[in-house]
């Protein structure tokens, strides 16, 4: 007898924590982007019986130009094709974009869950799948994603799992996010509860958000970490759910404000932005609707009252009530009087309807490959296991508890030199002295003790002895810091033996960028810097370069400037010069890339 009542008990409470949200707004709110791809169809008002929907434009900066239709005596472009099944659902989207058409396949259980997503291009032979997992409660349990490319070969993509927690009042789900290196990139974490629920996702824009159901959809009311830390957005809404306002607040208090009015039956929605701290009227956006809800007007008014330019669209509709073709024009406004109009998009939709579902037959879907069963636990164990080696590195550089430099020792390969937590980031073979023996170079990049991530790098020169390989020399100078490169980030960009001496690369800058060349050779016992080579500019703008033979004393430096002026666009200034200064050659352990100048022709060159 006690045992069926605990058995009723276990049964009633776990209908009651099933009821938290149903699975249907689970998968639609757990913003899985191939779910949202599948459903998000605003294109059209009511997409049931819709066959399928192409549409053109008059525009040819998107076109793919052996897709051309004479529509109207005009020529119009191809820029999206959707097919439906009868139930509204899209199963076919293919884009055209540059020269490339790009389609999207999508197939589903017979109860309509979303099951499997294709993607491929014209420009690429190779399809990416997207498989979705469901449980037992209907909930998405995973999405695995995997590229199948030429002679059959498979490539991970992406895995999503969705780790469920079930609470007595509440459903907590942590979204993991493994990407293509099967590292684990990001955890979203969602908590359900009856009527509403909270994401938490700490590296995005909005850290903190909640949703409050209204109706059929789920609308943000708070967000936390708002762009910026510290910020919080506040959001309320009407008994349809349109927006009434949007306040921003920090710990100084109000910090933005934005207000949204409509007129009865919302054709006509008016968004007033507030400045200076939400307390005086900034920039206004007026938009109006036709009564099928579709856009018919279009205009900004700057805060002094000043109005700018309108946009208007007319449209042509068929029996069914869509639009088939929208005429978007543009009227330019010169002290608050409007100029003629002016066509600026013309766009053409040929839509197609069943005459009854049964005219539907959907495609078989594709079948799962099982060679991807592995990546279901293979990833997430592999993920797991560097997060624990990088959570140990992390505790013991912080400690400082990691080699400083490569030990004395000898190695079968170079690779096992690499001392635990440094991370090797190239070798290269060649001679360097006068045996016919190959050497070895190497480049590793240390840890960064400060955590600010830029760490030491170090030139290893190896040779072999006794059959094994001998640590030669090791250099911190001659390989810049990993942060070193702004914004192209590690600046270090190639190793190589050349002609009997080390070629180091380095290359970096943002819109100004730069390059250095150094070669390093062996002689009278020592390294010595024998060659630099220094490239930097920025394009349409000016270029310099540097090139100076330490052994000879021999430099040819150059520099060309492009000027834009109304008169002559892209004039150019220019000068070369050759010249010789002989110096002690610097010793590779005393030269910073970088940290030296040379002046010629009033010009200072960095090298």
């Amino acid at each position: 007898m006690k045992k069926y009542i605990l058995l009723v008990a276990v049964l009633q409470f776990s209908v009651v924590k099933s009821q938290i949200v149903d699975a249907k707004f689970f998968n639609k709110e757990i913003k899985n982007s191939s779910i949202r791809q599948a459903k998000a169809d605003t294109i059209v008002k009511s997409p049931f019986l819709i066959s399928s929907i192409k549409v053109y434009t008059s525009e040819k900066t998107s076109y793919v130009s052996n897709l051309v239709k004479k529509i109207q005596n005009k020529n119009f472009h191809p820029i999206l094709l959707l097919k439906y099944q009868p139930d509204g659902k899209i199963f076919f989207n293919e884009t055209y974009y540059n020269g490339t058409i790009y389609q999207s396949s999508f197939y589903y259980e017979t109860n309509g869950n979303l099951i499997l997503k294709t993607n491929k291009m014209s420009s690429n032979p190779s399809i990416d799948y997207s498989w979705l997992r469901y449980d037992k409660k209907n909930y998405l349990d995973y999405e695995l994603t995997y590229e199948i490319k030429d002679e059959n070969k498979l490539q991970f993509q992406r895995l999503m799992k969705y780790k469920k927690e079930i609470q007595p009042d509440s459903l907590k789900v942590d979204l993991m996010n493994y990407s293509s290196d099967s590292l684990l990139s990001t955890v979203d974490t969602y908590t359900f509860f009856k009527d509403k629920y909270i994401v938490d996702m700490p590296v995005r824009y909005a850290r903190k958000s909640y949703y409050r159901a209204f109706g059929d959809q789920y609308l943000p009311y708070q967000i936390d970490g708002y762009y910026v830390e510290g910020r919080t957005a506040n959001f309320s809404y009407n008994d349809k759910g349109f927006p009434l306002w949007e306040n921003w607040v920090n710990d100084k208090g109000l910090e933005n404000r934005t207000e949204y009015i409509y007129n009865a039956d919302f054709t006509e929605r008016i968004t007033q932005q507030y400045h200076m701290l939400g307390t005086e009227k900034s920039t206004k956006f007026v938009n109006k609707f036709n009564k099928k809800g579709d856009p018919v007007f279009k205009q900004t008014i700057e805060y002094t009252g000043n109005p700018l330019d309108i946009y208007t669209w007319d449209y042509v509709y068929d029996e069914k009530g869509n639009w088939i073709e929208s005429k978007k024009y543009w009227q330019e406004v010169e002290k608050g009087i409007p100029k003629k109009n002016k066509l600026v998009e013309h766009i053409i939709r040929e839509i197609k309807y069943y005459n009854s579902p049964s005219e539907f037959s959907p495609e078989k879907s594709p079948t799962f490959d099982e060679r991807a069963t592995k990546y279901l636990t293979s990833v997430p164990t592999y993920a797991e296991k560097i997060e624990k080696e990088n959570k140990e590195r992390d505790e013991a550089v912080k400690a400082g508890n990691y080699a400083l430099e490569i030990p004395d020792e000898k190695h079968d390969k170079i690779e096992d030199f690499t001392p635990k937590y440094w991370t090797l980031k190239e070798i290269a073979y060649g001679n360097l002295n006068e045996d016919e023996q190959d050497e070895a170079v190497a480049v590793y990049e240390t840890p960064s003790s400060d955590g600010d991530g830029d760490g030491q790098q170090v030139l290893a020169i190896y040779k072999k002895d006794n059959g094994k390989w001998k640590l030669w020399h090791q250099n911190f100078s001659a390989i810049m810091s990993s942060d070193s490169g702004g914004m192209m980030g590690n600046p270090f960009d190639g190793i190589s033996i050349k002609n009997k001496a080390i070629v180091v690369q380095h290359f970096g800058g943002s819109r100004d960028k730069w390059s250095y060349t150094h070669r390093y050779r062996f002689q009278n016992g020592d390294w010595y810097l024998i060659g630099a080579l220094v490239g930097f500019g920025a394009p349409q703008d000016y270029f310099g370069k540097f090139d100076y033979n330490l052994s000879t004393g021999d430099i040819v430096a150059s520099y060309k400037s492009e000027l834009s002026s109304d008169e002559k666009l892209n004039a150019s200034k220019s000068w070369s010069r050759t010249l010789k200064k002989k110096i002690p050659l610097p010793k590779m352990d005393d030269f910073y890339p970088g940290g030296t100048e040379t002046i010629v022709n009033g010009r200072t060159f960095y090298w």
